[in-house]
C-alpha cells in the first residue's frame, strides 16, 4: 500500500467510489460509473489522475459470493475446499477468483470455513483492465467479510446492516459471513435476509447491528420485530490489517487478480508495504472497536 495515504475503491453494480484513507479519515474523491463489464476508467483515474499504482478494492454484496462451509479438519486442503464450494456456487472457481480461510475449529475437529468468490464478469473486467495498466490491487475483499470479522466476538448469529452508497445486509456468526445481499427498494426489502436467518438459526432472535448513519438517514424501514442496536462500523482498518497479515493459505483470505503486464519504472511512486503509522492507527482503532463491542454485548445479552 502507501506510505502517506491509502486509496480504497468500493465497487458496486454500477459505480466505483474512490476514497482516500488518511489520518483515520475516509473521504470520497470521486465516483466513476461503470457498466459491469469495462472498468478501465477506474484504472485510468488511479494511474493518470492520482499517479497511484496500488490500491485496495472492496466488493459490494452483489459482486461476489460469500458463504461458510464445515469440513473435518483432516480433509482441509485447497482442492477439497474448492470442490465443496463449487457444489454451491454456480460459476467456475479458479485460483484467481476464489479464496478461503478457517474461521474456527470445534472439539470434534470440524472446522468452519469462510469462502468467497468473485463473480465471473467482475473477474474478467479486473483482469482486462489490469493487463493494460500499471495499477494493481494489493487486496480485494468483500464488504460482507470485513463487517463479519468486526463483530466476531458476538457469540450468537446476528444480522448486520451497513452502507451509505448502498445498504448491505449480512448474516454473520463467529466472524464469518454466512450470507449477504444488497437491500433494494422493494416493498419487503428484508424478506430474503430474514428467511435465510430463520432457516439456518430458527431458535435465535434476530439481533441486528445497524450502522448509525443508516438509522439517521431514515431511508430503510427496519422490521419492528428485529432487536436493533446502532453501531459504528470501521471496515477499513480491518482491510488494512488483512492486507498486511502473513500466513498460510488456511489462515488468510485475500482475493487476487492477474498481474498487470506494464510494470512501473523505478521512479514510479509506488510503496510496497502499508506504512507503519497506518498499521499502528489501525491497531489502535481495533482496540477501541473491541471495547465498544463488549459494551454492546453486555447491553444485548444481560
Amino acid at each position: 500500500m502507501f506510505q502517506h495515504k491509502t486509496i480504497i475503491v468500493y465497487l458496486t453494480d454500477t459505480t466505483a467510489i474512490i476514497y482516500t484513507f488518511q489520518h483515520q479519515t475516509l473521504s470520497v474523491l470521486t465516483r466513476i460509473p461503470w457498466d459491469g463489464k469495462n472498468i478501465r476508467a477506474v484504472y485510468e483515474y488511479l494511474e493518470k489522475k492520482l499517479k497511484i499504482y496500488q490500491a485496495a478494492l472492496i466488493l459490494s454484496g452483489n459482486l461476489c459470493y460469500v458463504l461458510t462451509i464445515s469440513l473435518p479438519s483432516q480433509h482441509i486442503v485447497r482442492a477439497s475446499v474448492q470442490q465443496e464450494a463449487q457444489d454451491r456456487i454456480p460459476e467456475l472457481l479458479t485460483n484467481v477468483n476464489f479464496d478461503w480461510k478457517i474461521i474456527s475449529t470445534n472439539k470434534t475437529r470440524i472446522s468452519r470455513l469462510q469462502v468467497v468468490a468473485i463473480i465471473e464478469r467482475v473477474t474478467t473486467a479486473l483482469n482486462d483492465a489490469s493487463r493494460a495498466s500499471r495499477v494493481s490491487f494489493a487486496g480485494i475483499e468483500p464488504i460482507a467479510v470485513l463487517l463479519a470479522e468486526e463483530t466476531k466476538t458476538i457469540p450468537h448469529p446476528h444480522i448486520l446492516l451497513w452502507g451509505t452508497e448502498e445498504t448491505v445486509g449480512v448474516v454473520a456468526y463467529q466472524g464469518g459471513a454466512d450470507f449477504a445481499e444488497v437491500i433494494t427498494g422493494a416493498s419487503q426489502p428484508f424478506t430474503i435476509l430474514e428467511e435465510y436467518f430463520r432457516s439456518h438459526f430458527p431458535e435465535q432472535p434476530i439481533v441486528t447491528l445497524v450502522a448509525k448513519e443508516l438509522i439517521q438517514s431514515g431511508t430503510v424501514a427496519i422490521p419492528t420485530h428485529w432487536q436493533v442496536t446502532p453501531y459504528t462500523f470501521h471496515p477499513i482498518p480491518i482491510l488494512l490489517r488483512n492486507i498486511a497479515q502473513k500466513g498460510t493459505d488456511e489462515e488468510t483470505l485475500m482475493l487476487s487478480q492477474e498481474s498487470s503486464t506494464a510494470k512501473p519504472t523505478s521512479t514510479t511512486p509506488v510503496a510496497h508495504n502499508v506504512s507503519a503509522m497506518t498499521l499502528i492507527a489501525a491497531a489502535i482503532t481495533g482496540c477501541i472497536l473491541g471495547g465498544a463491542l463488549m459494551w454492546i454485548l453486555l447491553k444485548m445479552y444481560h
